[in-house]
C-alpha cells in the first residue's frame, strides 16, 4: 500500500525538519539583513553586540542545515539553547497567548525536541 510506505515516522520527521529549517532560515536572514536593527534590539534586552551576530547566523545557518539534514541534530541542540533563552529570559512572565505569548517559542523547541 502506498500509505504504508510514505507514511512512515522517518517522513513525518522529514517534514517536520524541513518546515522548522525554513522557519529559522527566515527568521535569521531577516535578522543578517537588518543586522543594525538586531544589534539596537538585543542591546535593548541586555545583551551584547556579539549575541545579535551568534543568534541571528545561528538561525540562519542552523536552518539550512535542518532542511539539507547535516548537522541537524547539532543545529537542533543550540537552537534549542536559543528558543530556552528566549523564554526564560527575553519573554518571562509572558503567558503562553496574548501580545508577547511563547506559543511561537515552545512550538519551536518542541519540534527541535523531537
Amino acid at each position: 500500500m502506498m500509505w504504508k510506505k510514505c507514511c512512515t515516522p522517518g517522513t513525518g520527521l522529514l517534514v517536520l525538519r524541513v518546515v522548522l529549517g525554513v522557519i529559522f532560515i527566515a527568521h535569521g536572514w531577516a535578522k543578517v539583513q537588518a543586522m543594525d536593527g538586531t544589534i539596537g534590539f538585543f542591546g535593548t534586552l541586555g545583551f551584547a553586540p556579539f549575541w545579535a551576530y551568534v543568534v541571528a547566523w545561528s538561525e540562519f545557518l542552523g536552518g539550512i542545515a535542518l532542511v539539507i539534514g547535516v548537522f541537524s541534530k547539532i543545529s537542533a541542540v543550540l537552537l534549542s539553547i536559543t528558543m530556552l533563552v528566549v523564554i526564560l529570559s527575553v519573554k518571562s512572565g509572558a503567558g503562553i497567548t496574548g501580545p508577547r505569548g511563547i506559543e511561537l517559542e515552545i512550538s519551536l523547541l518542541g519540534g527541535l525536541v523531537a
